[in-house]
């Protein structure tokens, strides 16, 4: 009997996407794809996701700041009003056969 386990867990990168100090407007690439590990058992998801994030002035107070984020590929952007925060989540699919 062979028993299959999916495990779908979700990873937030909100506080890369806050976090990074960006010196000139344009548009930013992040790729992201999880390191297989040594876990006996475990097929590690190989889907490369990406999200894009566009910088500018928009306010013209001279400042940088996100003007949108967009995901693609199993990562998914949103904009939290209350906090004026992005958040970009991925989801991971790995299986486990034991």
């Amino acid at each position: 009997m062979k028993i299959l386990f999916l495990f779908f867990n979700k990873f937030s990168f909100t506080e890369l996407v806050q976090g990074v100090a960006y010196t000139s407007a344009g548009e930013y690439t992040f790729r992201i794809s999880e390191v297989a590990g040594t876990v006996g058992g475990i097929t590690y998801d190989k889907v490369v996701s990406y999200f894009d994030v566009t910088v500018g002035d928009a306010d013209m107070n001279g400042s940088l700041e996100i003007q949108n984020v967009k995901g693609f590929q199993n990562a998914v952007a949103s904009y939290d009003a209350s906090t004026c925060n992005y958040h970009v989540d991925v989801t991971v699919n790995n299986k486990y056969a034991p």
